[in-house]
C-alpha cells in the first residue's frame, strides 16, 4: 500500500484551505499544550492542599480557570475552523440555483413514495 503516496495526492486538494488548517491546527496546538501545564499546576494545588495554603490554593484556582477558559476557546476555535463549511459563490444559494433560476429537482424535498414503518 502507497499510504505515503496517497498523503501527496492529496495536497492540491488541500492547498485552497492551507489557512484555515494552519488555523485549526493552532487551536489543537493551544489545547494540546494546556493539558501538561493542567497537570503540572493540579500537583502545585494538591501541595497547596496538603500545607493547608489557603491563600495560594485559591490563587492557583483562579489560574487553572483562566487556563480552562483558554483551552476550551482553542477548542472550540479547532471545531469551528474544521466544520466551516467550503466557500459558496455569492451567486447561489443555498438550494444550489442562481437568483434567475427555479430551484432544481435535486434541491427540493420530495414526500417518499412508501413509509418504511407506518404508524396505525
Amino acid at each position: 500500500m502507497k499510504s505515503r503516496a496517497s498523503y501527496w495526492l492529496l495536497l492540491p486538494y488541500l492547498r485552497p484551505h492551507w489557512r484555515t488548517i494552519l488555523q485549526a491546527f493552532i487551536c489543537t496546538l493551544i489545547f494540546t499544550l494546556c493539558w501538561p501545564l493542567l497537570a503540572w499546576i493540579a500537583g502545585l494545588l494538591l501541595g497547596y492542599l496538603v500545607q493547608g495554603n489557603v491563600l495560594e490554593l485559591a490563587q492557583t484556582a483562579a489560574i487553572v480557570a483562566g487556563i480552562f477558559l483558554v483551552q476550551k476557546l482553542a477548542q472550540y476555535g479547532q471545531d469551528a475552523w474544521m466544520a466551516r463549511p467550503p466557500y459558496r459563490s455569492p451567486s447561489t444559494s443555498a438550494t444550489g440555483c442562481t437568483p434567475t433560476c427555479k430551484p432544481s429537482a435535486s434541491a427540493t424535498l420530495r414526500k417518499p413514495q412508501r413509509e418504511i414503518c407506518p404508524i396505525g
